[in-house]
């Protein structure tokens, strides 16, 4: 769930400094909300809780941006592997005894179409400029399956009943978390940095990873690659075709889609079987 309100802060990310401004405006906001932040999210929520349980058993997952780990949590005969920039959510997530490790979302070293299925849970919006969303997006899609692998993604909406006001058209803010005092005496108050999407814009932006690009000259058999590798027109070229939108949908205010690589759908038996480990602070 998110927490906007009347305080929250329109800005305006230089795309020539985005990894300097997102250094500033989100990962060391949540290495400095970590304990407080993690005590606020414990629990999966319902429909990413639903897809997972979608995956037969046996399958391997990757959670990229896996926070605490709360949603590593959720399977006992599945395999999860979950990745995040903060250092101190992952101190709380290996805590756990989750399989976890620090990587950014661009470029998560994963080998190429080695899981299943992969989740980005509220994460993508954290990216300062549309190419860098769409490389996120570029980056899940690589290291699912090619054969009928998956891939959940939530993003902020703006269409949000807490919502004060109406967004700019661009919808990039700052969205303040007040520490409470029992994480820090001084209950500072820090702004974290969002993309609010509106109505149909998930859908648009996957769309053009993988139908927009050309391939690169002299590429004649495209293979996928990290987009940090500044090959992001092999890559596309490669998705060009082979991904479908399964679905699209609005939950706990946000706006979510499940992409699909080549193959048919394959959905296993929704799981009742006790969970992998107990999730942080529950």
């Amino acid at each position: 769930m998110s927490a906007l309100s009347s305080t929250t802060t329109r800005v305006v990310a230089e795309s020539a400094d985005s990894v300097a401004f997102e250094a500033k405006h989100v990962h060391s906001i949540y290495d400095s909300i970590a304990s407080h932040f993690s005590s606020t999210r414990y629990k999966a929520w319902p429909m990413v809780r639903q897809f997972v349980e979608s995956l037969p058993a046996g399958a391997l997952m990757g959670d990229i941006g896996c926070g605490n780990g709360k949603n590593l949590c959720l399977r006992h005969d599945i395999s999860s592997i979950g990745c995040d920039y903060s250092a101190s959510l992952l101190k709380i997530a290996s805590g756990q005894h989750l399989e976890v490790f620090r990587a950014d979302g661009l470029n998560t070293s994963f080998r190429s179409g080695v899981f299943d299925a992969a989740i980005s849970i509220a994460v993508i919006h954290h990216f300062s400029t549309p190419e860098r969303r769409r490389d996120a997006i570029r980056e899940l899609l690589r290291i699912i399956r090619p054969d009928g692998g998956r891939a959940l993604i939530y993003v902020w909406a703006k269409e949000q009943p807490k919502l004060k006001g109406s967004m700019d058209v661009h919808g990039d803010v700052l969205v303040p978390w007040e520490m409470h005092k029992k994480f820090d005496a001084d209950e500072t108050v820090h702004g974290r940095y969002y993309h609010m999407f509106g109505s149909g814009e998930l859908e648009t932006l996957c769309r053009e990873v993988f139908e927009e690009v050309e391939p690169s000259a002299g590429s004649s058999t495209p293979t996928l690659s990290c987009s940090n590798d500044a090959q992001p027109n092999v890559v596309s070229s490669a998705l060009r075709g082979s991904v479908r939108i399964e679905k699209s949908y609005f939950d706990k205010e946000n706006w979510c889609v499940i992409l699909q690589r080549g193959g048919e759908e394959v959905v296993g038996t929704p799981q009742t079987s006790p969970p992998a480990c107990k999730p942080p602070n529950e």
